[in-house]
């Protein structure tokens, strides 16, 4: 019995070293930690057969700068690569480090697509990275850099910065590569930062940059992007879609938001990572914003630069979003409305492209609005609405008023002739002279300006290009007859108009003039307005 007991307890203890022989086996290829395993790395060093891809380019972040190369083009299971260079040397040890970092990840679960690889020696290559190119410089391999490239390429161009800056991080100090250097920051001092400077807790990729954020707001969210790192588990997480981990990434944020004791809402737009020399790109609902990098409104002296820090643009971007948003649904245009691009030029950029220095105008068959002067973006974007509902309106007066309509509803448009209202003596004046009160701010006010100018400088011709005082002022002649949705109807529409008014256009005009020189008749006009 002794001896049955003795060889059962042997088999039972040769067992127990088989399991954990396989289990030791099985672990080889996983690195424990406290939470989860950490698959190994593993470093490829292979030999790449080339093709030669000739007259492939880079386009530098300088207007109309284009430049050639003959590339070294490599074709794997892991993708496309095409490195621009000559040397093959330098075009191995990219290739292996990206096929490195893409095994790891799929390593972790991260769900893979085939990308085109674009290497070449421009710092700010990875700018143009998007879908399914990513565009890495040689100088960012085995560095967050490239990581943070790759990650943006295969989530999207717009996946919040933060939590791919923490990410790639994380996951370069995994594989032994370079990481960004970080400052350290004490949690009582991050504590007071953020508490007055609420806006930057929202981690988009503007409180990262110096171009929009001061040095201290670059490290400190840095250093808070890091810190959240410390409760996620960010092998697992990368099983996830990028949607579901960044939900669980601001539910930490939220959390440090209520711990310090402010209050924290999501940004509503995207905010893309293009690299330091590219412009910055704004995803709205129906719309992505483009800004040049030294964009600047001519006017900003006067009514301020939008796009200056990280808190103008996100004010901004939040007002465009809502404002073409209201006008899709005004109407009734989810389905079509699509997405387009508003581009705001520099004037160096509006020189390069049109020969001009301002320019604001829209382009239907690219689907792209040019702008120098944001007080005229939502007038051009109704250029589009009137396209999706009545694409055979054509170049007429009525189009251009039926975009002021819209345009009298932009915070930027009122905000302008609010300001200077309140800032120029001269204008207020005139406004008092006309009126007997003090300008108000609203759409009923920024009409009654265009009365006035329109009276002031006996400017009475409705003209496509150069009759603006006289369109808003007739347009809004109409709405005060007939209400804005019907005359915004018979703007897309004019030969509605018996129909809709029971009079022809001449008539109409005909009624207005004489309704704007009896509203002002009497008031004696200042010289200096003649000069307008």
């Amino acid at each position: 019995m002794k001896g049955q007991l003795q060889a059962k307890a042997y088999r039972i203890l040769f067992i127990c070293i088989v399991v954990a022989s396989m289990m030791s086996i099985v672990g080889c290829a996983l690195e424990k930690c406290d939470t989860f395993c950490i698959p190994s790395v593993i470093v490829i060093d292979e030999q790449y057969e080339y093709s030669v891809e000739s007259r492939y380019y880079s386009r530098p972040a300088v207007i109309n700068q284009i430049k050639w190369f003959d590339a070294l083009k490599a074709t794997t299971e892991d993708g496309t690569f095409i490195c621009l260079t000559q040397d093959t040397t330098q075009a191995d040890k990219f290739i292996n480090a990206q096929r490195t970092l893409l095994r790891f990840l799929k390593d972790c679960g991260m769900e893979l697509r085939n990308l085109r690889y674009i290497v070449s020696d421009h710092a700010d290559s990875f700018g143009y990275s998007s879908k399914d190119t990513a565009y890495i410089a040689f100088s960012s391999t085995k560095t967050y850099r490239q990581i943070l490239a790759t990650l943006h390429t295969l989530w999207g161009d717009y996946t919040d910065y933060g939590y791919v800056y923490a990410m790639a991080n994380v996951i370069a100090e995994q594989l032994g590569w370079q990481t960004d250097s970080q400052i350290d920051v004490a949690p009582v001092v991050m504590k007071e930062f953020f508490s007055n400077n609420p806006k930057a807790i929202d981690l988009q990729y503007p409180c990262f940059s110096s171009d929009f954020a001061s040095e201290e707001t670059v490290n400190q969210c840095k250093a808070l992007s890091i810190h959240l790192f410390d409760d996620i588990k960010w092998v697992t997480a990368l099983e996830k879609p990028i949607d579901i981990q960044l939900d669980e990434y601001y539910e930490l944020v939220e959390a440090y938001a209520g711990e310090i004791g402010i209050s924290f809402a999501r940004q509503t737009c995207g905010y893309a990572y293009r690299g330091e020399y590219s412009p910055l790109c704004i995803n709205t609902t129906y719309a992505q914003l483009i800004v040049d990098r030294n964009y600047s409104d001519y006017s900003s002296v006067i009514y301020g630069d939008y796009f200056s820090d990280y808190e103008s643009i996100y004010q901004t971007a939040n007002i465009i979003n809502n404002e073409i948003t209201e006008a899709i649904e005004l109407f009734g245009l989810e389905d079509k409305a699509g997405s387009i691009s508003i581009n705001w030029l520099s004037e160096e950029s509006a020189k390069a492209q049109f020969g001009k220095s301002l320019v604001n105008h829209y382009e239907p068959s690219m689907k792209k609005v040019n702008v120098t002067m944001i007080q005229g973006y939502l007038h051009e974007y109704y250029h589009h609405i009137e396209h999706l509902i009545n694409p055979n309106l054509g170049r007429c007066w009525q189009s251009q008023a039926f975009c002021e309509i819209g345009r009298s509803h932009s915070w930027h448009s009122l905000y302008s002739i609010e300001t200077t209202m309140t800032q120029n003596e001269q204008w207020a004046d005139l406004f008092y002279t006309f009126t007997g009160r003090s300008y108000q701010p609203g759409v009923d006010d920024y009409f009654e300006f265009y009365d006035i100018l329109c009276y002031a400088t006996n400017e009475y011709e409705l003209d496509y290009y150069n009759g603006r005082n006289a369109i808003n002022s007739f347009t809004h002649y109409l709405i005060e007859l007939y209400g804005e949705d019907a005359i915004s109807n018979l703007m897309l529409f004019p030969e509605t108009v018996l129909e809709v008014t029971g009079k022809d256009w001449i008539d109409l005009e005909a009624e207005w003039k004489t309704h704007i020189k009896n509203k002002f008749k009497g008031v004696k006009i200042p010289e200096w307005i003649s000069s307008q």
